[in-house]
């Protein structure tokens, strides 16, 4: 049968689009040429390293065909990174991993991309950190809402956090945290 296929020259601005030609944070589905890599590194010492290349990659705009014909065989695997207990640490690395784009897209060649990336991309990654927080065992809870609290303040004073994109009990949760751990420090 045919492959589907989608093509764009700017990929950041579908970057977190959710349709049948998405493009994944997972750096393992993707195929790359080498100078667009070029001086590229993964963040060393963080979970979840991917997403931060990827969307790297992505503010260099280069064309991309994405598709969601089947191509590769996933096997998950319980004893991976991503299926480890939940932590402070894993809040702190997404952090840092938002620091290093938002760095990237804070100029004023990618106002555009910044301004899909803080409605779309940051909303997803907040409701998979608070999904984090409260999957965190009893002892480690309290440690990763005041972390998650910490990105949130910072996220808002670089401007990252908006209505637009979250839900609204999300958003509540979020203006809650960060009033209840930012009068705690």
């Amino acid at each position: 049968s045919d492959i589907q296929y989608n093509t764009t020259e700017n990929p950041a601005l579908i970057g977190t689009y959710k349709g049948k030609h998405r493009i994944t944070f997972n750096v393992w589905s993707k195929l790359y040429k080498k100078e667009l890599i070029d001086g590229l590194e993964f963040i060393p010492k963080i979970h979840f390293e991917d997403y931060p290349f990827t969307y790297a990659v992505l503010s260099r705009k280069p064309k991309t065909i994405s598709t969601n014909t089947k191509l590769y065989f996933y096997r998950r695997n319980s004893n991976s990174i991503s299926n480890q207990q939940e932590n402070p640490q894993r809040i702190k690395d997404y952090h840092t991993g938002i620091t290093y784009i938002y760095n990237i897209y804070n100029t004023k060649e990618l106002k555009k991309e910044l301004l899909v990336l803080k409605s779309n991309l940051i909303p997803s990654i907040l409701k998979q950190q608070l999904k984090r927080c409260e999957k965190g065992n009893f002892e480690n809870k309290n440690k990763m809402y005041k972390a998650f609290a910490e990105e949130l303040i910072d996220l808002q004073s670089k401007g990252l956090i908006q209505f637009k994109g979250h839900k609204l009990l999300h958003y509540l949760m979020y203006k809650f945290l960060m009033k209840q751990y930012g009068e705690l420090s």
